[in-house]
């Protein structure tokens, strides 16, 4: 079975990267969805999907779970500082 590797550009990754930060920035946001990363990083819900997956697989971001709900799982999203990421 032929597989699909969508892969996210560098300025998609470094929107994204922004968008966590400035949602960090704002003390009243408790989680992010993929919809508020998306709207802040100008870039659309499915492709914000893609890059938040990449990220976490490059070691770049790391996803807290806030809500463990089965139904609606809420996250929280940090960027993981440059040494950490070297270090892994």
């Amino acid at each position: 079975m032929a597989q699909i590797t969508i892969t996210s550009e560098t300025a998609e990754c470094e929107a994204v990267l922004k968008a966590i930060d400035a949602l960090n920035a704002n003390r009243v946001v408790k989680h992010m969805s993929y919809a508020m990363l998306a709207n802040e990083a100008h870039l659309t819900q499915e492709k914000t999907r893609l890059v938040i997956s990449d990220l976490l697989e490059a070691s770049r971001i790391r996803r807290v779970v806030v809500n463990a709900s089965s139904r609606v799982p809420r996250y929280y999203y940090t960027r993981v500082a440059e040494t950490e990421n070297s270090a892994l």
